[in-house]
């Protein structure tokens, strides 16, 4: 449902607005929209667009999915290609990722007969964003990989996926930031804790017939998903699964009892406490308030509610999917909501 440049007397005298980001995971194939809402002197404005917006240094970046799937030949024989790819890009410039893509297939087509990869957004910031790549690999004999893994990039290193390890020895160029940047030696003893840690019972259960395990726990593997109204920090706990020439990469997902910094989220992450909030809105699953509480947007089951004001009464409802999850909340206030209104304005309807 659109709406655009929908209007409500609210009960709060304020100026704020939120980029609120969504992923639909209703299909196989996640899409994403953004929702701009602005509380200016107690009225409520509403824009949206596909994709993510998200702000960066100065500016507006814009995140899409693409989908490519194309059925080639190799001297192996046929190869079927499935991708879900991010491509990230300044707001009003076009990057084309045409060559990296082709190049990228090149080099897996000697080894595959079946590409299957997906990338999807689990978390963006204003600088930073968390992405979940689940990839399968069938090379038409026995060896079928399959490989889980999920990390932080900046932005302008979201293009760089199309990286084969298998023939490029500088993999690093990917440019997956490390959960050390953030906190330091202090993390140290979190990466180790995971590392050492054994299979657990299920696990052993799980991946039986696999008998080599590797534990691949490290400062990379690690993100930020939302839990009861605020971002949780995780790391992810990797293992390697060998059984001769056939392979799993898997992981889970581990809170981390840290607080998660500035630098990764907005000022909206700090200043109210989501158990109160539910005493309030009992059917609320997720919500985020501006820095001044002028303007609440607080998700329930299939609804998105509006609030301009403390008092949380008469909200403007939106309906929203079921499969839609909050991945994004980025906050102007003063008079950075008009700047933002004029360098969203063409985008955003």
């Amino acid at each position: 449902m659109i709406i655009s440049h929908c209007y409500s007397e609210g009960h709060g005298e304020g100026n704020s607005g939120v980029l609120v980001g969504f992923r639909n995971d209703a299909e196989d194939i996640s899409t994403y929209r953004t929702l701009w809402i602005t509380n200016e002197s107690g009225k409520v404005n509403i824009s949206q667009s596909a994709g993510i917006f998200v702000p960066y240094d100065n500016s507006f970046w814009e995140i899409n999915s693409k989908w490519y799937e194309k059925e080639t030949y190799s001297y192996l024989g046929k190869t079927q290609i499935h991708m879900e790819y991010l491509l990230a890009q300044p707001l009003g410039e076009t990057i084309s990722t045409e060559d990296k893509l082709r190049n990228y297939l090149h080099a897996m087509l000697d080894d595959w007969d079946k590409i299957s990869e997906s990338s999807k957004l689990i978390f963006a910031g204003n600088r930073y964003a968390c992405i979940r790549q689940d990839n399968d690999y069938d090379s038409g004999g026995p060896l079928k990989p399959g490989k889980s893994n999920i990390f932080v990039r900046e932005f302008k290193d979201i293009n760089r996926s199309f990286v084969y390890r298998n023939h490029n020895d500088n993999f690093d160029s990917r440019k997956d930031v490390s959960i050390e940047r953030f906190f330091d030696s202090s993390v140290l003893s979190y990466i180790k804790e995971y590392y050492m840690m054994k299979l657990t019972e299920a696990e052993q259960d799980l991946y039986g017939s696999y008998p080599t395990v590797h534990n691949q726990t490290d400062e990379f593997g690690w993100g930020l998903v939302r839990k009861a109204g605020h971002w949780q920090l995780q790391i992810a706990k990797k293992w390697l699964f060998e059984k001769g020439s056939a392979s799993i990469n898997t992981l889970e997902m581990c809170d981390l009892p840290l607080t998660v910094p500035k630098e990764l989220v907005s000022d909206g992450e700090f200043n109210y406490n989501f158990r109160d909030l539910k005493k309030v809105v009992p059917s609320a699953v997720d919500a985020v308030a501006s820095p001044t509480q002028d303007l609440w947007v607080v998700l329930t089951p299939g609804t998105l509610l509006i609030f301009t004001g403390k008092d949380l009464k008469d909200p403007l409802a939106l309906n929203i999917h079921s499969k839609e999850y909050l991945i994004m909340a980025e906050w102007a206030v003063g008079k950075d909501v008009q700047k933002w209104n004029e360098e969203l304005s063409g985008y955003l309807k």
